[in-house]
């Protein structure tokens, strides 16, 4: 499978977000995925070094530098390179980047880190839009306490939720089997999670009115 990453943060560095998009990049490389990491700009680090290992993927810094209104501009150049029709999921830290994908019915996972980063107005914007686009699969919390929070206090259907920790080989295991079904199924979801009032997730999402 095609999945192209994108994230917010430089990449390579020794810091530990470029760390876990890194790793969580790898892991899917590492099970045989091709896989493109877009970041901003380009770290001062070494993949090789960042990660211990060579890498398993193929990492674009999409800016020599870094500058004001970057995310939506990034967003077009990400919109643009999945319309090359190359891809065939986009999982994604970079809330902004997964809604034109996600709106041209490419699948779209988005990795959500914060409750903080999703409760501004244009994020909550983005968010309603996103969710409601023909592309989107689903969300991976890093926690179980976020993904409590996203079904409280952003109303996210429990069904669409994943818990999986950042950087373990098997949480991306299960998260590749869940893209290679959700890339195949027209509305796949992602697997249940234990999310708080939960309950097992329809083998097709129902349709929209």
């Amino acid at each position: 499978m095609r999945i192209l990453f994108p994230t917010l943060v430089a990449f390579p560095t020794s810091d530990a977000p470029a760390v876990q998009v890194g790793s969580m990049a790898q892991a899917f490389g590492e099970l045989g995925h091709e896989v493109v990491l877009l970041s901003p700009v380009a770290g001062a680090g070494d993949v090789t070094s960042t990660l211990g290992r060579p890498a398993a993927f193929r990492h674009v810094a999409l800016s020599a530098r870094v500058h004001r209104g970057q995310s939506y501009l990034h967003a077009l150049r990400i919109a643009r390179l999945v319309a090359l029709g190359a891809v065939d999921l986009v999982f994604a830290r970079n809330l902004r980047a997964c809604l034109l994908p996600a709106r041209r019915g490419v699948p779209t996972i988005f990795e959500a880190h914060t409750l903080s980063s999703l409760t501004g107005r244009q994020d909550r914007w983005v968010l309603r839009q996103l969710r409601r686009s023909p592309g989107f699969r689903g969300i991976v919390a890093i926690s179980q306490a976020l993904a409590d929070d996203l079904v409280d206090e952003l109303e996210v259907d429990p069904a669409m939720l994943l818990v999986a920790h950042d950087a373990v080989h098997v949480a991306s295991d299960e998260l590749s089997t869940a893209c290679r079904r959700s890339a195949v199924d027209d509305r796949s979801p992602l697997p249940a999670s234990p999310a708080r009032r939960s309950a097992s997730p329809p083998s097709r999402l129902p349709g929209r009115r």
